[in-house]
């Protein structure tokens, strides 16, 4: 098994979808496999000013870490850099650009089972559905055989599209997005690793999404894997390899079910870590 590793200066760029305005630009880090019941994207975001998205919820799970300025996910609510946001599939919010901002965001298929729908799943059934109908505000407006006028969610009318069927929504576990402040929690020793520490931020729901962060000193490694659950590693700083491959700030890189890899940390390096959800069943 060749593990998947991949740089901001190498990742595939990609803009707005029809079915949202625009405003957001995105380099696809990492990403899974279409059908997979544990299908994700990994991707570095930006956002403007003009970004907006009226308040909705989506059947898939998301985690956001603000990098860079802020926006809103509520009215008069914001997500700054430096936190990470939690939501769990169900749960209403919305999106405002407040200036520029970045975030690396995990989208990712939750405990209901009800799989994730892939960016270019998007893009190429959202313009399927351009012949007939129109995208505006982040809503879907078409007429029927009728001529009368029809009004969904943009992104309701396109998973509807690719998966030929009405959509369900679970019921919300959280009332709201969670918002993490990784600075006010400490850091631990990794045992039989010196050098290295961790620090949990989260885990979520009965498949066990994983939210957490790494820290090596220089020299140090680290071995990881060996487990049902697939990691997903992003640098925010230092530089080294894994497995061999070079990863520097920005890298990213993925660490399958059962397997294990070999992290090696050339200068004082930190991560940030989410393990997908496990699907057993």
């Amino acid at each position: 098994m060749t593990m998947k590793i991949n740089h901001k200066d190498t990742a595939e760029i990609g803009g707005e979808a029809p079915h949202r305005p625009g405003g957001i630009k995105f380099h696809y880090l990492l990403t899974g496999e279409d059908g997979a019941r544990d299908n994700f994207m990994l991707a570095l975001v930006d956002f403007k000013d003009e970004y907006y998205t009226p308040r909705h919820r989506h059947n898939f799970e998301q985690v956001r870490v603000g990098l860079e300025g802020s926006y809103e996910w509520a009215p008069g609510t914001a997500q700054e850099a430096g936190t990470i946001g939690y939501f769990c599939e169900g749960t209403y919010y919305a999106q405002k650009g407040t200036g520029h901002s970045r975030h690396l965001l995990l989208q990712v298929a939750g405990p209901s089972g009800e799989g994730y729908m892939s960016h270019q799943q998007l893009r190429e059934h959202g313009r399927k559905l351009q012949q007939k109908g129109e995208f505006h505000d982040g809503i879907y407006t078409w007429r029927d055989e009728q001529d009368r006028k029809h009004n969904k969610d943009g992104f309701e009318a396109v998973w509807e599209d690719v998966n030929g069927r009405e959509i369900k929504y679970p019921k919300p576990r959280y009332e709201q997005p969670v918002l993490m402040r990784p600075e006010n929690f400490d850091y631990v020793p990794v045992s039989a690793a010196p050098g290295v520490y961790e620090r949990l931020l989260g885990r979520f729901n009965e498949r066990g999404l994983l939210i957490k962060q790494v820290k090596m000193d220089a020299g140090s490694t680290l071995e990881v894997g060996g487990s049902p659950q697939s990691l997903l590693f992003y640098a925010i700083s230092g530089s080294g390899s894994a497995n061999g491959k070079a990863w520097r700030p920005e890298s990213a890189f993925q660490v399958e079910r059962n397997e294990t890899v070999t992290i090696e940390a050339d200068e004082a390096a930190e991560f940030h870590v989410l393990g997908l959800p496990v699907f057993s069943d």
